[in-house]
């Protein structure tokens, strides 16, 4: 944890459940971080979280994503929503990424698992997980 308690998602709105869109309370948990000055932690629990849009930030700073990355018989468990945190992109253009942060420094994602959604032609396929600004890359 960063600066004090994490800011947790559900308590945002998020439901992930996997079929809820949990785009909106995602952006809200993240302007709650922000307006509460450098740093914090964004908390995912277990849980299929979809999103619908690409997320977007500019000049956050210092705050750590962070969710639960379980595990069976010692090997990950990947994108199962029970013992995991999971970010499922349900987006509709290919090219977008699921977060896309401009400005940002020291912001992390730890435990989260990105879940790109693709139909045989390719579309719904997020382009990429988290969008780095290349001309204020500080991550």
């Amino acid at each position: 944890m960063v600066n004090g308690a994490p800011f947790n998602v559900l308590d945002y709105g998020a439901v992930g459940n996997g079929v809820a869109d949990d785009t909106a309370a995602i952006v809200a948990t993240i302007a709650a971080c922000k307006a509460s000055g450098y740093g914090g932690q964004i908390y995912f629990p277990n849980g299929k979280y979809r999103i619908t849009s690409t997320i977007q930030s500019t000049d956050l700073a210092g705050v750590v994503f962070s969710g639960d990355m379980g595990t069976v018989n010692a090997y990950p468990t990947i994108a199962d929503g029970v013992n995991d945190s999971c970010i499922i992109w349900d987006g509709g253009n290919a090219t977008d990424p699921m977060f896309y942060f401009a400005r940002g420094q020291n912001n992390t994602f730890n435990n989260l698992c990105f879940k790109g959604k693709s139909g045989s032609d390719g579309t719904n396929a997020a382009y990429a997980c988290v969008w780095i600004d290349r001309a204020h890359e500080n991550y």
